[in-house]
């Protein structure tokens, strides 16, 4: 077993600094976000897959740290009821899918919901919101939040 990190927690870092910190606390494991709400601060499939020198570049240098991959996040919402926020989020799940059969790797992470059923909300109801008490915000049904 391999114990890793979710790799959007350090988007500030560059990529191999994130790399190189991991590996100093003793992980052996990355999962790294791919676009949509998580963002793409370590991995554009886009530009990736656009280039083969750059996915070189970064197979490599995960395979240096003798790290894995244990997945790619793209935490988007292919159901939102913005057409171009669903058309967005779901080419960010294609093209995670087509860079994770060229890396090898077996998993990718997605999640779908719907804002409330008012035409205002962007946000899935639900959510979790980091710095609200710890705890998910709860839908009334009426897309406000309670």
């Amino acid at each position: 077993m391999k114990i890793g990190v979710f790799s959007v927690l350090f988007g500030q870092k560059p990529f191999e600094e994130t790399l190189d910190y991991i590996v100093d606390l003793g992980l052996g494991a990355i999962e790294i976000g791919t676009g949509a709400y998580p963002g793409n601060a370590h991995a554009n499939p886009a530009v990736l897959l656009a280039s083969d020198r750059r996915l070189k570049a970064f197979k490599e240098a995960i395979d240096r740290r003798n790290l894995v991959i244990s997945a790619f996040s793209c935490h988007g919402n292919p159901l939102h009821p913005h057409g171009a926020t669903a058309k967005a989020h779901h080419k960010v799940f294609e093209q995670t899918v087509e860079l994770a059969a060229k890396l090898g790797v077996e998993t990718v992470i997605t999640f779908s919901g719907c804002p409330g059923p008012t035409p205002g909300p962007r946000r899935p109801a639900g959510s979790y919101r980091p710095g609200r008490r710890n705890s998910p915000r709860r839908s009334t049904g009426s897309g406000a939040s309670a």
